[in-house]
């Protein structure tokens, strides 16, 4: 098996960057959004949407990047590992795309309950 045990430290670090980016970037747009208008209720529903679009985006990113890396560049560490035994590789990159996916998904739907219904 390739190694891929530095993937789950690098999704749960860049979950929480796309959470202090978009919070900061969110709060920059609506200010300026809410400016003329009643600020509680202007900056309720615009920090909901923002941020709620604006992790999407990030955790696509984020997402596409993990497999990226863990597709193309892992793919020549599990080639150069299992230079003579071909089956392995295919496992290895099978492994490595589905626990991506998998951490992704679990983090992305546990930060969005956690933001937008608590």
């Amino acid at each position: 098996m390739c190694l891929c045990v530095n993937m789950h430290v690098w999704m749960y670090v860049y979950t929480y960057v796309c959470m202090y980016v978009c919070m900061y970037v969110c709060m920059y747009v609506c200010m300026y959004v809410c400016m003329y208008v009643y600020m509680y209720v202007c900056m309720y529903v615009c920090m909901h949407a923002c941020m709620h679009a604006c992790m999407h985006a990030c955790m696509y990113v984020c997402m596409y990047v993990c497999m990226y890396i863990y597709i193309y560049v892992r793919m020549y560490v599990c080639t150069y590992v299992y230079k003579y035994v071909g089956i392995y590789i295919y496992i290895c990159m099978y492994v490595c795309m589905y626990v991506c996916i998998r951490f992704f998904s679990y983090h992305s739907l546990r930060f969005e309950f956690t933001v937008f219904y608590t």
